[in-house]
This record gives C-alpha cells, structure tokens and sequence, in this order.
C-alpha cells in the first residue's frame, strides 16, 4: 500500500457471481449475461415477442417481473382530437415571419389553435412552460411478485438473455438445492411462460402476488416534469380494476374510464404446479412442496365492449395451452434463430464475458470493446424483432427516436419487419390529408410527429412545440421505403408502395411552398427543426433569434430535395410517364441555398434573419449526410468541411444520446474519424449502455431504444458504406475492430455482402457479394491495396477503387492485400 493512508473497500455483492469459466460451459454464444440483479428498471432482462414483453430484475428469492403489451395506454379521450382549422391563419403569420417577427408569428399561430379549442390537450410544466400532451400515456399491465426463502450458503448468480429462443433465466446456487428461473415469451401461443425449480429439482414453496397498477398505492409524480423515470404502476384515474384468483389462476382486468369509450384489458395467468396451492382475495397464492411451478399468461387489449367477464374466455383460451416448457420454447428458437442469423458480426473479444465486464473493459482502457459491440450488434436485431407486433417500434417521436429504432432493419436483412413500419404510416394516410388541410389549405398529405396506433390526427403542438411546422416527418419516412427498393431492387415496391406515397407529399409541397423571396426561391415557412430550441430547456436563456416558428429549416429543405429527386428518379426507372415532372423540376431548381456561418459551418437555418443554437441535441440539418446519401466525400467533397465544422461545433445540451447518435454518424460518414471515435466512445462509455445491453434516453435513466435499433448501423457504419453504383470497404475501422468477419449486410445499391472478412493487422481482405441486377459498381478501398483480385483474377490497381462489373443473381469474389 502506498503512503496515501487510504484504502478503497471493495463492493460486497449479495449474490457471489458465477465465474467465467462456469459461464462458458452454460452460455450460449449469442446471449448477454449480468452478475447481479437489476437495481433500477433500466437494467431489467427484457424479452418480447412484439406483442407482449416482461422486464424481469432477476433476484431469485424476490423476483419482480413487469408485463407490458403494445397499445397499452392511459386514454385521455374517446376519439382522436381533430386536427384544428387554422389554415387561415397562416397568410397572417407568413407575413411577420418574412419580416424577422418569430414571436408575434408564433402569438398568431398559439391564438388560432387556442381557439379552435386546443388549450385543453396543453398541459403546464415548470418554468411555465406549455407543453402538448404528446400521446395517451403508456404503463404496465400487471407486475408478477414472487418470493422463495434465502440460502445462506449462495454462489454461482447469473441471469442471461438467449437472443436465439427470447429465453431470459435467472439461477443461483444455495444450500437449500438453489434456484432455476426461466422465462419466455412465446409467439406461437401469444403467451408469457415462465418456470421455477430448484437446480437440483427438490421441492420448494412460493409466495406469489399479482399487482394491478395502483396496488402499491403509490403517489404518481408524472405531472412533475416530462422525461424522468416515473412510477408506472400508478392508479389509473376513473379506471375500474378487478383481481380474481383461485389455486389454478389469477385474472387481472382493467377497464378504462367509461368517458374515454369502452376499452380495457385483461392479463390472465394459469398456474401450474405439483405442489399445493393457496389463494386469498387480491392475487396472493402461496405455493407449498412444489417441485416446479409454470406460470402461463396472456394479455388482451379491446379497443371496444370492454367487459371484465372477458376475462373468463381469455383464461379459457390460456387453459387450451398445452404444450410443455421444452415444446413452446423450441418453437420460439425455430421463429428467432433465422431472423438472428441473417446478419452476423464476429469481433474478437471473449464472448462468455458478462455486460458488467464488458462494460469495464470498454471504462478500463482502450477504444472500444469489440465484444460488446458485437453482442449490441446482435441485441439491435433482437429488439427489433421482439418490439415489432402489430405495431413497429414507436417510442418517443418520429423526429429522431423511431427513426433510430428502425434504421438497421433494411440493411440486416428484416423485410418483415420494416414491412410492419411502412404499414404503420400507409394506413393513417386519410389523416395525413386532414392535417394539411386543416393546418395549411393543402392538398397532400402532412405527416404526424407521434402518430398513436390508431390514429395520424395532429394534436402533440403548442407554441414552445410546433411540430405542425415540420413538413419532413413522411419524407424521413419515405426514406426508409427507398432504402428497402435500393436493398432489394423490389420494382413492384417501387411503382406500388413508394410512387404513391412521394406523389402525395409532393403534393403538398406545391401548395405549401406557394411564396419566394427576393431571390426567386420558395420559402418554406413557418418551418421548424427539430427539436430547436428544445421544450425542455425553456428556462435556459437562448441565443438571440433563435425561435421555434422560423423560416426555411434546413431539414425541410433537405426532405423535399430528397423527396423531388427520389421521385423523378423512380418515374425514370419504371418508365412512368408523369404529367406533373415539370413542375417537380421546376421546383427543385427554386429550392433555397444553405448558408453557412462566419466560421465556415452549413448553419441550421437558411434565413437572415434566424440566429444559430449551437448547445442543441438535434443535428436535423446533418439529414443529408444521414439518414441522406446526398452529402458525402465522394459526391460532395466542397461540402465536407461545412458540415465537419457544424458537427463538431454541436454541444450536448441534455446529453439525449440520439443527438451523440446522429452526430456519430455525421462524423463517420464524413470521414472524420476521430469525432466519430468520440461519439461513439460517449455512447459506450458514459451511461447510455445498461448492464443488460439495453440502453437509455438520457445517460443512466429513462429506457429508451434509439441507441439499442442503432446499434447494427452503428457498427457497420465502419465497415462498410453504400449508396446507388458505389461501394465503399472498410472505410472507418478503428484498432479494436481491426479483425473480424460479417455474413449478411444488404447495401444501398441493389446487392447484398454474402461474407466479409479483414485482418488489418496482417493487411488482408475478402469479400463475397451478390448482385440482384446487371450493373457496374464502383467499389472503394479507401485503406489502399497493393494488389486486388476479383474471382481469382488480378485486377489493375486504380487510386484504391476499381469499376466492377456485377452479372445479376451471381456472386463476385474480391480479394485486397494492403
């Protein structure tokens, strides 16, 4: 010990862990492991199957298990609200906004929705900030309790998620036999089954409690502010809940305030075992002598005719479920494995290390933790296909959040999945039409900030918030139709599903920028950016000019450009033959220029009078570099430098990883590596990753998926980048990645990477891919090689890229030693 004189005591666990090399005999390889409970909801196990999902804390004598299900929701009215009619205030408004006037614009805007009756969906935060009630609020269906007595004598704790069967399982060895828990949720059966044993299959007794939101009684501080971590288990207010238990079962019903319509749902648990059973009113059973205990339940939500008599077919249906433990969860791994093996990243690293370790190797020195990048890689995956139900991942907005959520699924091979994300936005379109006619007098259609499951009406604005004047949220969507035509070269898709949409939002365009400035150009306005100045920092003075309600928002313009370009480029393809293509042209020639600031960086607003927010989250002007292709060394080399400066000039604001997110993959795909290294070391290093591989919203708080769905495209961001006729290898690769090998990656340019292998050290490469067309791609190597060969033959080397001519539904084979 040194002369310091002080010691730091180590950290004594409650539960001894179990050891590495026990580890490696249990584990399966793609699974993510932890060493002691969960202490905060943020680090529970997660497992779903889109519908339904149980977040387990994972002690094994106190076990606590959240249920939710999608569309489970705290409603505040019987229908939608209707968008408000205030087009007519809109001519108004344009007119102080052309002027500089963003406060008395906005006043305009605030008083024509107050008056269409909008001031009761605006709910008071602090600082009197008034901020829109942004969707019905979501919370808990039941949580599951349990408790088993201690062992003193305890080793050997572990609980671990198998992302091939959806399997969580917490486990602990004792001198009482230790115990076994697992837990799934089927997709066959539409059912959360979970077991209990002890290791050494002994008999045990369990207390066993259901709890119906409000049966802690405890007070809700929602209201306090907007996003902290809350009590979701709160009493729902005019909510009707009925608990009815026996030894065989326990039913849960919640019927909603009857002002808000006739909904409800109810969670039904079967409860099997060879033990006996007792039960009191309140869902409480106590378990006695019991070798195993399997617990069957399934949750259904009804959108009208709620009765809690439903509950009894429910539990009915859950009786018929016959199939053993083994059989359900062997049908899970037959659905998941596939799906998980599409797309598959091997990084050196030691896969049996637990999220704790890896998360110390990753704090401990170094850059990055190649193993914990790959198991996010595989967690990305796994969350997108257990979150995706009827519904698509769709926490939070469409600004940023769901966009993030999903943004791996084109190019890891998840067509199902997006396809349940295009449906979602398709399906609302009647309403998209309604807001721009309400809001603007337009044809088209306005796309929804946060669209709930059954509706795409805007109601999420106010004055601090006025996403109404966010025209690029279907653009940002459309996006992601285009990408799934460039992956898979779906003509059908093409001339079906994408024309359709881009025509409508087009549209809308031509009526919406219907005015120009002195320099002949539209002007998109009121325009917002989003989120900027952010709703939850209105007690932070802001710099001069700078307003929510604004003219010509750089996002906006980059939407349209893309949507404008995307179609013309689509009728040319199918050979359309579109009487509005020149007005299309014409007015993607009057698109405003971007302006830049005294130091040289692409400013967020294209207006003279609008100031620039450098300390905010959002990098929405960046949309170009990404989610775009537009803008890029390649493409647009003058360009780079611009939006280097913009990115690197960003603050964090309020630490939301999607602004580090966007930022990182600015930076990357500019080939500014070191900022991108920062971003992404930020991200793994600072509180973003949980101790389950999950991750959150703010650092160490708020669970929140953006990071988690990121995750693939994060990874392989720096291995490989593609856009139409254009490959890019290896482009970004940092030392801890300096080896590996990828199966799976679909590429932006109607072509998918088979395999893919590298080694810088030893300064070798291969690749297979396979083309779904006749084409030429040009395919880089910005590493630089000394000798290339494509399918065995040496190819003549040309300023580290080549012209490959690809044969459709074959595979070329490129070689690179450097």
């Amino acid at each position: 010990m040194s002369s310091y004189g002080m010691k730091a005591v180590e950290f004594a666990l409650k539960y001894p862990p179990m050891g590495i090399e026990k580890r490696r005999e249990l584990l399966p390889y793609k699974s993510v492991s932890s060493l002691y409970p969960a202490k905060a909801d943020e680090d529970v196990l997660v497992t779903a199957n889109g519908r339904q999902r149980i977040d387990i804390v994972g002690d094994p004598y106190h076990e606590r298990v959240i249920y939710r299900r999608e569309r489970i929701m705290d409603m505040r009215w019987k229908d939608t609200p209707e968008p408000p009619d205030v087009a007519y205030a809109i001519p108004e408004a344009r007119n102080y906004l052309k002027q500089g006037k963003f406060e008395e614009a906005a006043r305009v805007m605030d008083e024509a929705t107050k008056a269409a009756g909008y001031d009761q969906w605006i709910d008071s935060r602090p600082f009197g900030v008034e901020f829109p009630r942004l969707h019905p609020r979501l919370h808990s269906v039941i949580e599951l309790l349990t408790e088993i007595e201690e062992g003193k004598e305890r080793c050997d704790y572990l609980r671990y998620l198998d992302m091939m069967s959806g399997e969580a399982v917490v486990r602990i060895q004792d001198e009482k036999g230790g115990v076994l828990r697992r837990s799934f949720v089927s997709f066959d059966k539409e059912a959360v089954v979970q077991k209990t044993e002890r290791l050494n299959k002994e008999q045990f007794d369990m207390n066993i409690r259901f709890v119906a939101p409000g049966g802690y009684d405890l007070p809700d501080h929602f209201d306090q502010f907007v996003l902290v971590t809350y009590n979701d288990m709160y009493r729902i207010e005019g909510s009707d809940v009925e608990i009815k238990t026996t030894p065989e079962s326990c039913t849960v019903s919640l019927a909603y305030d009857p002002q808000f319509g006739e909904r409800g749902y109810c969670c039904c648990s079967v409860i099997r075992t060879d033990g006996k059973v007792s039960c009191r009113e309140g869902g409480y059973l106590q378990v006695e002598g019991a070798k195993e205990i399997t617990i069957i339940s399934r949750t259904v939500k009804y959108e009208e005719a709620y009765r809690h008599s439903l509950a009894e077919q429910v539990l009915e249906e859950v009786n018929q479920i016959q199939d053993s433990y083994e059989d359900m969860l062997a049908a899970n791994r037959a659905y998941l494995e596939p799906l998980m093996e599409r797309s598959v990243i091997r990084l050196d690293g030691d896969w049996a290390m637990a999220a704790e370790e890896l998360l110390n190797e990753q704090h401990g020195g170094g850059e990055l933790s190649a193993m914990m990048l790959e198991k996010l890689y595989d967690m990305g995956r796994f969350f997108m296909i257990t979150d995706t139900g009827d519904d698509p991942p769709s926490l939070f907005q469409h600004n940023i959040n769901t966009n993030l959520q999903v943004c791996s699924g084109n190019m890891t091979g998840l067509p199902e999945i997006m396809d349940t994300y295009f449906k979602f936005y398709e399906d609302k379109f009647d309403d998209f039409r309604l807001n721009a006619e309400r809001f603007y007098g337009a044809r088209g259609v306005l796309g929804n900030i946060h669209c709930d499951y059954n509706s795409g009406k805007f109601y999420q604005f106010s004055i601090v918030y006025p996403h109404y004047c966010w025209t690029a949220c279907l653009g940002w969507i459309y996006n992601e139709f285009w990408g799934h035509y460039l992956v898979t070269g779906d003509k059908e898709f093409l001339r079906e599903r994408i024309v359709p949409g881009l025509k409508e939002i087009a549209l809308f365009y031509e009526d919406y920028l219907s005015d120009v400035d002195e320099n002949g150009k539209v002007m998109f306005y009121p325009s917002y950016s989003p989120e900027d100045p952010s709703m939850n920092d209105y007690h932070v003075p802001f710099p001069k000019d700078v307003y929510a309600m604004n003219v010509n928002s750089l996002m906006d313009v980059m939407v349209c450009r893309e949507v404008l370009d995307n179609l013309m480029e689509a009728c040319e393809v199918l050979g359309l033959d579109e009487p509005d293509l020149p007005k299309w042209k014409a007015l993607r020639g009057r698109l405003p220029d971007y302006l830049m600031d005294e130091d040289g960086a692409i400013k967020e607003w294209s207006f003279k009078y609008s100031g620039e927010n450098y300390d905010h989250r959002h990098v929405s002007h960046h949309y170009d570099i990404w989610p775009g292709r537009a803008v890029s060394p390649e493409k647009t080399p003058e360009l780079v430098k611009p939006f280097i400066l913009s990115n690197r000039k960003r603050g964090h604001q309020d630490d939301s990883a999607h602004g580090v997110i966007h930022r990182y993959f600015t930076a990357v795909r500019l080939g500014d590596l070191p900022d991108a290294m920062h971003n992404l070391r930020t991200l793994m290093e600072h509180g973003y990753v949980t101790r389950t591989l999950n991750t959150v919203h703010y650092p160490y708080r708020v669970f929140c998926p953006d990071l988690l769905g990121a995750m693939p495209a994060i990874v392989l961001e720096m291995l490989v980048y593609s856009d139409e006729g254009f490959i890019k290898l290896l482009p970004a690769v940092p030392g801890d990645l300096s080896k590996g090998n990828l199966e799976g990656m679909w590429l932006y340019t109607f072509a998918k990477i088979e395999k893919m292998s590298w080694d810088m050290d030893a300064g070798k490469a291969e690749v297979e891919i396979f083309s779904m067309e006749d084409q030429v791609i040009y395919v880089s190597f910005p590493v630089g090689y000394k000798e290339m060969r494509v399918d065995g033959k040496l190819y003549d080397k040309d300023e580290n890229g080549a012209d490959i001519e690809f044969k459709k539904n074959a595979v070329v084979h490129l070689e690179y030693l450097f």
